[in-house]
């Protein structure tokens, strides 16, 4: 009897000694991170770019209450924070994972977050820099070039049709992070173009003519309800100030487009042309006032 007590006893011994520790997620003390997105950038020319590896996303963290979204490009998991603590300006989090609930191998086990401006722009996070996705809008965005990705004849074969941006309901923007407050065009057909530039609260239809096998100038609909004040079509629009869309001709181009890829354009701004004063106005580009031709993305919502 003894001896059979003693079996059980060192039995159920073994068992709790080979049984795991959870450890239950923390909540992330440093409010001002929650919610944002960090993508990796690369050094090029004396600042920074946001390079498109080959096959690949560019690598990001996602920040959320107690967790923390690793996507390295093509493999990505999610990290409960355990434990976090704060020295001099960097927030440094011990991570498990959390479909498990072990420790990571790999660095993604410390994660130190620090930020590199004032601004909280710039961030370095274990060794690599990021940026906040609220300012990824002023990096320049680059493709991986075809040398490095070793697909330099597939480029130059494939076929791409200007008539692929016809596509309802796809937005293109150069910070389509903004989600619904970024400006944007949307090519629904040749003869139904919008622009929408949030910025002003200003919608204004337009349609296009193919001048080659990538490029289309952009016309304004011949509607003045399309961006009337208080039209029809878009109530509580907004004009941009001084324009007399009375004026406005239909005839000239205000913008051209030239595909680059299946996920990016180029636009080039032309302005409003005055048929009075047979001059252009409106000359600052509705997606950034300090470049006339932008690099447009194919929003994924």
């Amino acid at each position: 009897m003894f001896r059979l007590a003693l079996f059980y006893f060192l039995f159920f011994s073994l068992l709790s000694c080979q049984k795991k520790e959870t450890k239950v997620p923390n909540t992330i003390k440093e409010g001002n991170i929650i919610g944002h997105t960090f993508y990796r950038v690369e050094k090029f020319e004396n600042d920074y770019i946001l390079l498109e590896p080959c096959d690949a996303h560019i690598p990001k963290y996602v920040t959320y209450k107690d967790s923390i979204y690793h996507d390295w490009g093509q493999e990505h998991y999610s990290l409960n924070v355990i434990a976090q603590k704060n020295i001099d300006n960097k927030i440094i989090f011990q991570t498990t994972y959390k479909y498990n609930g072990e420790k990571p191998d790999d660095s993604d086990s410390t994660l130190i977050f620090q930020p590199l401006d004032k601004e909280k722009r710039i961030w370095k996070i274990n060794n690599e820099i990021f940026v906040d996705s609220q300012f990824a809008n002023t990096i320049q965005r680059k493709k991986q070039s075809c040398k490095e990705c070793g697909n330099c004849e597939d480029e130059k074969t494939t076929d791409i049709s200007i008539s692929l941006i016809y596509q309802r309901n796809e937005q293109w923007s150069n910070h389509c992070e903004k989600g619904v407050d970024k400006d944007n065009i949307m090519f629904y057909s040749p003869e139904e173009i919008s622009f929408n530039v949030t910025s002003i609260n200003f919608i204004c239809g337009a349609t296009s003519k193919q001048i080659d096998d990538k490029t289309i100038e952009i016309y304004l609909k011949d509607s003045g309800t399309d961006y009337a004040p208080n039209g029809e079509v878009y109530s509580n629009n907004n004009v941009p100030k001084g324009l007399n869309f009375d004026d406005i001709s239909q005839d000239k181009p205000v913008a051209q487009v030239k595909i680059i890829n299946k996920d990016s354009v180029e636009l080039t701004w032309l302005g409003f042309y005055n048929k009075k004063t047979n001059k252009r106005e409106y000359l600052s580009n509705p997606f950034d006032k300090n470049k006339n031709i932008v690099v447009l993305s194919r929003c994924i919502e």
